[in-house]
C-alpha cells in the first residue's frame, strides 16, 4: 500500500500537498495540487475527482510530547533500544553482544493519531526508511482496524 504524509495548505480554491513521508511501492510526487470545488469533491490534474466529505470533524490531535522517551528491550539475544527526542529526531539500534546488528536514525512526527517515522541513516541499505502506525488513544481506522 502506498502513503504520504505531510503538510497541506489550501490556496485559491487549490489544495496543495508536499509529501515528506511515504512509503510502499511505486513513485512519490514531489507535490500533489487538487481543485478545490464547494460540492465537496477535488479534482487532480488529470481530471480524476474523489469525494472529500468530510466524516468527523472534531477530534483532538495527540500531544508529539507525550510519545518522547527511550524503550528497551531483549529479544533473541539482541538488545533493542528505540529513543523518540523532543527535537523531533529518533533512534533504533540493536546490538548483538559488542556487535550492532542495526542501526536507524531519523525523524518524527505526529499528524492527528498517527505517527510518522523517517529513516534518513541506515545501517543496512535497503530496509525500511519510512513508517507510520495508528497511536493507540486514536479512534480506530475503518480501513486498517
Amino acid at each position: 500500500m502506498n502513503w504520504n504524509a505531510g503538510r497541506y495548505d489550501i490556496q485559491r480554491s487549490t489544495l496543495l500537498m508536499l509529501p515528506l513521508y511515504y512509503g510502499g511501492g511505486g513513485a512519490s510526487r514531489t507535490m500533489f495540487s487538487y481543485s478545490v470545488g464547494t460540492d465537496n469533491k477535488i479534482t487532480a490534474y488529470n481530471g480524476e475527482s474523489m469525494n472529500c466529505m468530510v466524516e468527523e470533524v472534531e477530534y483532538e490531535y495527540e500531544n508529539a510530547e507525550d510519545f518522547v522517551g527511550e524503550w528497551v528491550a531483549t529479544k533473541d539475544g539482541i538488545d533493542w533500544t528505540f529513543t523518540l527526542k523532543a527535537d523531533g529526531t529518533s533512534k533504533l539500534e540493536a546490538v548483538e553482544g559488542t556487535k550492532k546488528v542495526e542501526y536507524k536514525a531519523g525523524t518524527w512526527e505526529v499528524y492527528g493519531y498517527y505517527m510518522v517515522i523517517d529513516f534518513n541513516k541506515l545501517l543496512n541499505p535497503g530496509s525500511t526508511t519510512s513508517m507510520y502506525g495508528q497511536l493507540q488513544t486514536g479512534t480506530v481506522d475503518r480501513e486498517t482496524g
